[in-house]
């Protein structure tokens, strides 16, 4: 990490964390985090916001391979997970499919390439838009298709 130029600040994670653990204990804490700031008030709904996210995020790196394929088959396995947890959830616990759905498909959201598509389509800069447009693209298309999928199934 480079804070100034010629300064670098070294950062060590824990050996004995893999990547893979660190990610799903980081996209469960998150999607806690959302559910609060969605107004969830009971501690219910934390535990299934919790265990929703990080089982999507589980299949979304087991499904995940280093291809844009990859990437969208990974996107729709984890968003046909989601919805049709949500809507287990809601039939088991009595709690709106929205909550448990809205706070558990985070992961999934393409912040950054959504972030980096405007940032190029601003600077001009072409390839990098076309690139992080068409992952943006596919990403949410994987998204939607996924809880289509659920949602006409259902």
């Amino acid at each position: 990490m480079f804070v100034m130029p010629g300064a670098e600040i070294v950062v060590q994670v824990q050996p004995h964390i893999s990547g893979h653990f660190l990610q799903i204990i980081s996209c469960t804490v998150g999607c806690i985090g959302f559910a609060v700031l969605f107004g969830a008030k009971e501690g219910i709904i934390f535990i299934f916001s919790a265990i929703g996210a990080a089982i999507n995020w589980l299949i979304f790196l087991v499904a995940y391979n280093d291809s844009i394929d990859g990437l969208f088959a990974a996107t729709l396995a984890g968003a046909a997970f989601v919805s049709f947890y949500s809507v287990v959830v809601e039939s088991l616990a009595k709690i709106p499919a929205t909550v448990i759905l809205t706070a558990c498909i985070f992961p999934l959201i393409p912040g950054s390439d959504l972030y980096y598509t405007v940032s190029a389509a601003i600077l001009h800069n072409h390839d990098l838009f076309l690139t992080h447009g068409r992952t943006l693209i596919l990403i949410c298309i994987g998204i939607s298709v996924g809880f289509i999928i659920v949602d006409v199934d259902s």
